[in-house]
C-alpha cells in the first residue's frame, strides 16, 4: 500500500502537535523555604497528634471553601516557646457531607498520627501550618524504633529544594530536628 504525501505529512503534523501539547501537571509548584525562613515565619514548632477534626464551609478570599480545624495535642516542643495542652490548626480542604475539597500542597493532618509541625499564628487561638505541606513532617519509628521525620510534601514540587527545610529535616530523628530548630531560633535572636 502506498501512502500519499499529503496523508503522510498530515499524520506527522498531527503527531508533532500531540507531542508538543503540555502534559497535565502532577503537582503544584512552590519554592522550597530554607529552615531559617521556616523558623522565622513560625510562632511555634512542635510535635503533636491530631485528636479531633471538624470541617465546615467558610469564605476564603471571597469564595466559599471547605476548611478543616484540627485539634492537635502538643506532645513535645522543638523550641522553647511551645504551648502546653492543645492547639487548633486550620487547613484548607476537607469534607462536608458528600462534598470534599482537596487543596494541592496543603498539609494534611491525619487523626491519631504524630507529626512535627511549624505553626503560623492566624489569630491568638488558631494556627496554620507554615508554608503549607513544607511545614508538616509526619513522625514514624524506623526499624530501630527511632522516631524520625518524614516529609509531608506529597502533591507539591519544590523548586530549589537543595538546602530547603524539607531536605534538611527529612529522615532526622526528633532530637536532631529539635537541635536544628533551636539553632535557627537562636541565630534569629
Amino acid at each position: 500500500m502506498v501512502i500519499g504525501r499529503r496523508v503522510m505529512l498530515g499524520g506527522l503534523s498531527g503527531l508533532a502537535a500531540a507531542l508538543a501539547m503540555p502534559a497535565p501537571a502532577a503537582a503544584s509548584v512552590a519554592v522550597a523555604l530554607p529552615l531559617a525562613e521556616m523558623v522565622r515565619r513560625s510562632r511555634h514548632v512542635l510535635v503533636g497528634r491530631p485528636i479531633d477534626a471538624q470541617s465546615r464551609w467558610e469564605t476564603v478570599g471571597r469564595r466559599s471553601r471547605i476548611v478543616t480545624y484540627s485539634l492537635v495535642r502538643v506532645e513535645q516542643g522543638l523550641e522553647d516557646d511551645t504551648p502546653a495542652g492543645e492547639v487548633l490548626v486550620r487547613s484548607l480542604g476537607g469534607a462536608v457531607g458528600d462534598i470534599g475539597q482537596i487543596v494541592h500542597g496543603e498539609a494534611v493532618l491525619a487523626l491519631g498520627e504524630p507529626a512535627a509541625v511549624f505553626l503560623s499564628e492566624l489569630d491568638p487561638s488558631v494556627f496554620a501550618v507554615t508554608a503549607m505541606s513544607q511545614g508538616h513532617f509526619p513522625v514514624a519509628a524506623d526499624a530501630a524504633g527511632v522516631a524520625r521525620l518524614r516529609a509531608g510534601v506529597t502533591s507539591l514540587e519544590l523548586l530549589a529544594a537543595a538546602g530547603g527545610a524539607v531536605q534538611r529535616l527529612q529522615g532526622r530523628s526528633v532530637p536532631e530536628a529539635e537541635s536544628l530548630v533551636r539553632a535557627e531560633r537562636a541565630r534569629a535572636h
